[in-house]
Formats: structure tokens, sequence, C-alpha cells
């Protein structure tokens, strides 16, 4: 493993704990009215939760899993690529 590889990983790791620790918050509306609709209360650190200003919601907020995932997937796509190309770019030299 060269030194832009190394990076490359350390880069990865970091945004991983990024992405556990800042997250984006929903909350869903009930009833036969709305349907299955989910409002977003915002971004807000793990442990804290949203700050919307209104504390209704944000007692009821919980968090967008479909976003982490999402997050997960495209940093993983992202940091292999480049790893990939990190490691063509020193067998080429």
């Amino acid at each position: 493993m060269n030194r832009a590889q190394r990076g490359i990983v350390i880069l990865y790791c970091l945004l991983l704990v990024y992405c556990c620790v800042w997250i984006p918050w929903h909350f869903a509306l009930a009833g036969e009215r709305y349907g299955h609709r989910y409002i977003r209360a915002g971004y807000g650190w793990l442990w804290r939760g949203p700050s919307t200003g209104n504390s209704f919601d944000d007692l009821r907020s919980s968090p967008d899993l479909a976003i982490v995932a999402m997050r997960f997937v495209v940093i993983t796509t992202i940091c292999i690529a480049a790893y990939l190309l990190a490691r063509e770019k020193k067998s080429t030299s």
C-alpha cells in the first residue's frame, strides 16, 4: 500500500465517522389525510438530534437511516475508485 492509498483509507474512515455522528433527522406525518409522508427536521448530532426551534417536532424526530445508508454507499464507491486509481498510478510509474 503506497502513501496515497493510506491517505485514502484514512479519509474514508474519517468520512464514515462523520456520517455516523452528523445525522439527517425526519418525522412522520400520521393519519389518513397525510398518508405516509416524512418531513425533514434538519441535521443534528447523533446524541442531540435536530434543533428546529419547535420542541414537539424535535421530540418526535428520528434519524433518517435511508439517507445515512445512501451516504455510506456513495462514500464507499468514491473511495474504492480513488484507491484503485492510486494503485494504478503506482504501477504505471
